[in-house]
């Protein structure tokens, strides 16, 4: 082995060590940041945000990384729809957000017939369906 390839060797050794002391260093003190609850959390049963270093933080706060980042604009709410079904059919459509009050059904139990049957009236304009289910002994309870 020449000299100029024992100088590399020992150049490299050096590079290998300082990079090994480094990476134990850099995992010892994130496992000590991550033990005492110092990275940005959110907690998941409460909702209750930590910055860096355990900082309380409001709700609002666009982000608990970066605490420069600017509050993110509130988002405009999008009506959405409600399918309101008697049994497999579609009575109506409303908006979720609307004060209209959904079409009424009407319903019987006929449990003298071979297993029982429910007749279903649905809201206006709507025609009457039937659907069989349970056994000639079961008893319908209040809210059914």
């Amino acid at each position: 082995m020449s000299l100029s390839e024992g100088r590399e060797k020992a150049k490299r050794s050096r590079i290998y060590a300082v990079t090994g002391v480094s990476l134990v260093v850099i995992l010892l003190v994130t496992g000590v940041m991550a033990r005492n609850g110092w990275f940005p959390r959110t907690d998941p049963m409460t909702g209750e945000r930590t910055g860096w270093f355990g900082a309380k933080l409001a709700k609002n706060t666009p982000s608990s990384w970066n605490p420069f980042a600017m509050p993110s604009p509130t988002p405009t709410p999008q009506l959405s729809k409600e399918y309101i079904y008697a049994g497999s059919r579609l009575l109506a459509v409303e908006d979720a957000g609307a004060n209209a009050a959904p079409p009424s059904d009407l319903a019987v139990w006929r449990p003298g017939t071979t297993n029982g049957v429910w007749y279903v009236l649905g809201g206006p304009g709507s025609a009457q369906t039937y659907y069989q289910w349970g056994a000639p002994t079961d008893i319908p309870v209040p809210g059914d």
